[in-house]
């Protein structure tokens, strides 16, 4: 059964123009979605609580930049949390940058029109975005906006309620030249698929019926090219329902270490758009109300005195976070050798240490060491699992290494890492370890370097300068990594090692490649997988997937080369005239060699001391071995 909906007619403009000023309705409660875009353009495209946009202008609109959402709780005007739940999967986010601040047009208005969520077809109705609200009144009539302005005029898009494709609404595209010129919305009135398209930047519903479940989807789909959406307004004369769910924190703020005069960021994840309010020693902290709190720098010791907190609620309900603190790092030593075996406690690493607040990976036991000569790797300690995710670079640690900077003409640094990639899908072919390199800020725009070995295109890359047939790492392996970057007066040489001898590196590396001269001050390891092959992601991965363990930075290949886990000496027994010789190598210190004539029998006894041993052949028995 189709839902029907009243469309204002084309033969009353005061009536339009009266609703579109939004001084006829009494509208008790409105809900507004802003799709913020994935790629603003140097445009605004969120909007701050206090902006007020929209045909019916109203506040606290709920910005949104993601893909994909399944019933994410919506605020309404007033700053209430409602039970309506918005759901969508588009295909591309996009912002315009039509509307900035050269044209002066930085307004709410403006900002709403900039980003957008985007119904890419193939010039035919096809691709088709769908956004949905749940939990509303199945018997009551409600107001719809959608916006659709985009930043190329003259396409074409279908806009319709719920199962109403036959009476969508066909709208020519105004674009950003017509906004710029005259900043207004313009409602699209045409509901006739055969007659031509109005020109205009937004359409409008009148007493919709929700379906029987008390969902509402608004629906866009492309006519020519693209068929965007920029924002919608759910409009009611009633006020929406009030959210019964229970505030919960789902990641408590962790302690943070960090260097005398460096800042951290305290960071909560709860389960809905509640409130937040930070605390500093039970003091409210003035500005610190969103899900993330920066701290004043840390001076000395006293600021580790300091406690921090965070109350995270709603208009019913309210819970208070665990209590963290700032901890006082001592300086790096000169030269920035360091080491990291990941000895944290398993499980979820979070923002533990000086690792990226966003981390999610996971520290897990056993770890890995490795043993030279046998290119294995045995267990000891514990490791790192970094996330198994289609785009995992929000979630990969960063090694910080304070206010040193590394790197520049006439430098050598040396990188290592242990990895064990044995358990993922085989059929997988996109997975990807390495290391990445940092200047500033530790986000991957201040990237200046990745080499590793990726799986996607099975090759090796140095920050995509080399050829896949310089190396062949096999796919499902483990191993022991050495990046070194050695610069002169303009070049960077990026040399990739695999499975080195802890001794000495070989004289020709894995993998080479050059590029421009690089500073850093950060360093990550990189390792993941996507679910699938690049692009597709559909293919389950084999816990527990990527492990990484024992990351050195340093000057010299000494300084990275991890510690070679004991392996028992050789034992050699050989005749010696009418003797019986017996050595080991290496010459290892605790063992003491026995002999015995029998295997079946515990008869073991101490052979004469010394390495090598000679034993008269009358004397010698049949056995020897070596115990520690």
């Amino acid at each position: 059964m189709k839902t029907h909906a009243s469309f204002l007619p084309p033969a009353v403009p005061a009536l339009v123009a009266c609703l579109l000023a939004g001084t006829c309705l009494g509208a008790d409660s409105l809900i507004g979605v802003n799709f913020a875009g994935g790629n603003a353009n140097g445009a605004p495209t969120l909007l701050d609580p206090a902006d007020e946009a929209g045909v019916v202008p109203q506040v606290e609109w709920n910005n949104t930049s993601a893909y994909s959402v399944t019933n994410a709780l919506l605020k309404d005007n007033t700053h209430q949390v409602t039970a309506i739940t918005l759901t969508y999967s588009t295909s591309e986010m996009w912002g315009s940058g039509a509307f900035n601040a050269a044209e002066g047009l930085t307004n709410g208005n403006a900002k709403l029109l900039n980003g957008y969520l985007n119904s890419l077809g193939d010039r035919t109705v096809g691709t088709t975005n769908t956004v949905t609200f749940s939990g509303l009144d199945a018997a009551a009539k409600y107001a719809v906006v959608a916006y659709t302005l985009r930043d190329q005029s003259g396409e074409q898009a279908a806009y319709w309620i719920n199962d109403a494709a036959d009476m969508a609404f066909h709208i020519l595209s105004e674009g950003g030249p017509d906004w710029v010129a005259s900043p207004q919305f313009r409602q699209a009135l045409n509901t006739d698929p055969l007659g031509a398209p109005d020109l205009g930047n937004c359409v409008r519903w009148d007493n919709v019926s929700p379906r029987a479940n008390g969902s509402l989807s608004v629906n866009v789909a492309s006519e020519f090219y693209r068929g965007p959406i920029n924002g919608i307004q759910l409009i009611s004369a009633a006020p929406f329902p009030a959210t019964t769910m229970k505030v919960a924190i789902l990641l408590q703020p962790q302690s943070r270490r960090v260097l005398a005069n460096q800042s951290a960021v305290f960071n909560v994840i709860a389960n809905g758009p509640w409130d937040f309010q930070w605390y500093s020693n039970n003091v409210a902290i003035p500005g610190a109300t969103s899900d993330a709190f920066t701290t004043a720098p840390l001076v000395d010791q006293a600021g580790t005195l300091v406690d921090y907190k965070v109350v995270v609620s709603h208009g019913a309900d309210q819970v208070t976070s665990d209590t963290v603190r700032l901890i006082l790092m001592p300086p790096l030593p000169t030269g920035g050798i360091f080491y990291d075996g990941f000895p944290y406690a398993p499980g979820p690493l979070r923002n533990a240490g000086d690792w990226t607040l966003l981390n999610i990976a996971q520290i897990t036991s056993p770890g890995l060491t490795y043993s030279d000569g046998m290119n294995s790797l045995e267990v000891s300690g514990n490791a790192m699992v970094p996330p198994m995710d289609w785009d995992p670079f929000p979630n990969i640690p960063v090694k910080l290494f304070g206010t040193n900077l590394y790197g520049g003409a006439n430098s050598t640094n040396f990188m290592s890492f242990l990895f064990d990639f044995r358990n993922l899908n085989p059929t997988n072919h996109a997975g990807y370890i390495g290391v990445s390199a940092f200047e500033g800020a530790n986000d991957w725009g201040n990237e200046r370097f990745f080499v590793g070995k990726t799986w996607y295109g099975d090759f090796i890359t140095v920050d995509g300068r080399i050829d896949g047939s310089l190396a062949a790492i096999p796919y499902l392996t483990n191993g022991f990594i050495v990046l070194r970057v050695t610069q002169d007066d303009t070049t960077a040489t990026y040399d990739l090692f695999f499975n080195p001898p802890l001794a000495a590196l070989p004289e020709v590396p894995t993998a080479s490649g050059t590029g421009n001269l690089v500073t850093f001050n950060a360093v990550g390891v990189n390792a993941g997988e996507w679910h699938g092959e690049k692009g597709k992601w559909d293919v389950p991965f084999t816990e527990p997937g990527p492990i990484v363990d024992e990351f050195r930075f340093g000057q010299t290949y000494a300084s990275v080369a991890p510690i070679a886990a004991p392996t028992p000496p050789s034992l050699t027994v050989e005749l010696a005239g009418n003797s019986v010789r017996v050595a080991w190598s290496p010459a290892t210190a605790g063992f003491t060699l026995q002999m015995s004539d029998s295997l079946s029998s515990a008869s073991w006894g101490a052979a004469p001391g010394g390495n090598p041993v000679t034993i008269p052949a009358d004397r010698a028995t049949r056995y020897f071995r070596l115990i520690k």
